[in-house]
């Protein structure tokens, strides 16, 4: 019996599309996506339904459009009667699991929709917000849960936690009211939050 091929999503959050090296970056260095490209289909005239976070997520997990969904803005409710990954995919007797942001909507995580998680993240779950750890100047948001998944992330791998240098408010723009970390810090490539993410990906396609 033939075994069915992965299905790996990588979902980025309102990324240019020139910021790949497939499709011409010189500057940022995307090697494995290029890899991805090269031994597959690379879209030269796409374009997202909707432009927002949520939303866009939302047109993705439903193949419907933002006045289908419910979900119009980034607070926006997701109709739970639509299908979706989380229900046809099982039909196809495929297992799911989920690393990283979700922001679907703000009614489940992903595991309420059937997906394995090692952690999960809040319905807004954007790895670097809402950070309360020794070093950040601003003060962020208290015992969150993405910094617990974080530092759970590190003593698993034996990391020390990096000194964090600096956390910045945009309180200027109503669209960015989390508190995020910006800057240099001492550590290795596994230290980021990216690199938890990735490894954890890997992890849920080898179980």
């Amino acid at each position: 019996m033939q075994e069915k091929p992965n299905i790996l999503l990588i979902l980025t959050d309102q990324q240019r599309w020139d910021l790949l090296g497939c499709y011409g970056a010189s500057q940022c260095k995307t090697p494995h996506i290029d890899n991805l490209a090269n031994r597959g289909v690379r879209f030269n005239n796409a374009f997202p339904l909707i432009i927002p976070c949520a939303p866009g997520r939302a047109a993705l997990f439903t193949g419907r459009y933002g006045h289908i969904t419910g979900v119009e803005t980034n607070g926006g409710q997701l109709d739970q009667s639509l299908p979706n990954f989380a229900t046809e995919l099982p039909r196809a007797v495929y297992n799911l699991g989920y690393a990283g942001k979700w922001h679907v909507d703000h009614q489940k995580n992903p595991s309420d929709w059937g997906f394995r998680c090692k952690r999960d993240f809040p319905k807004y779950g954007y790895p670097a917000s809402n950070i309360n750890m020794p070093g950040i100047k601003s003060g962020a948001r208290e015992n969150s849960q993405i910094a617990g998944n974080y530092l759970d992330y590190l003593n698993e791998k034996n990391l020390e936690p990096p000194e964090l240098i600096e956390a910045f408010y945009a309180q200027g723009n109503p669209g960015q009211r989390n508190r995020e970390l910006h800057g240099l810090h001492a550590g290795t490539i596994d230290h980021n939050f990216e690199a938890m993410v990735a490894s954890e990906t890997v992890e849920l396609m080898q179980a």
